[in-house]
């Protein structure tokens, strides 16, 4: 049995190591000298594990109380680490809501100050981008199609300012030869020369 004196005393080793405690609970000791809580337990004929935190943040008394829990649920044919991950989701979903509560009470209070078409740009951003991607599942990235025009648009600008069409870098040259040419008719006090211009060759 493990007891606050022993995970203490617990030092690291070149590989990790279990200390063990009652019902499949056990600490872990990492060579950096991490104390991990793990649990290991079966269901459905596969052998499992959860992780319920480290050493000093969890305590002994608290991890035997996460174990005593994560049984109880085994008890009642459900997997612990499911029934976890689902408790996890629904918490986010809880602040979710709750975020969108207040936010949506902000901009009803706001709303008056502001001009219409500011209010409606201010709702349309919170329910198009904020809401969402706030608390999206599984912090999975969003999708093409969901992210904004503006984005795809500001990438379209950077992308013209650095690769200009043809004309606006013809036009560019002809200004900077043009530059050039009066720099060295001030040095040499000659009057630059117009560009000459083909004509087309006439018929006789």
């Amino acid at each position: 049995m493990l007891t606050e004196n022993k995970i203490r005393a617990a030092k690291p080793r070149p590989k990790p190591y279990k200390i063990t405690d009652a019902n499949r609970l056990y600490l872990l000791v990492t060579p950096a000298g991490g104390k991990l809580w793990r649990w290991s337990y079966g269901f459905d004929g596969k052998q499992k594990g959860m992780a319920f935190d480290a050493w000093p943040k969890v305590s002994l008394a608290e991890a035997r109380l996460k174990r005593d829990e994560a049984i109880a649920l085994l008890e009642d044919l459900r997997d612990p680490s499911i029934a976890k991950k689902l408790k996890k989701e629904d918490a986010l979903e809880a602040s979710r809501q709750t975020f969108e509560r207040v936010a949506r009470k902000w901009f009803d209070n706001a709303r008056p100050q502001w001009a219409s078409v500011h209010a409606a740009d201010v709702i349309r951003s919170l329910e198009r981008d904020v809401f969402p991607a706030i608390f999206r599942s599984r912090n999975s990235p969003p999708s093409r199609a969901q992210r904004p025009a503006r984005d795809r648009s500001t990438r379209i600008d950077r992308d013209s300012q650095a690769h200009p069409p043809a004309h606006l870098r013809r036009l560019h040259l002809r200004h900077w030869a043009g530059n050039r040419e009066g720099r060295s008719s001030r040095k040499t006090g000659r009057c630059p020369q117009a560009p000459s211009r083909r004509t087309p060759a006439s018929d006789h």
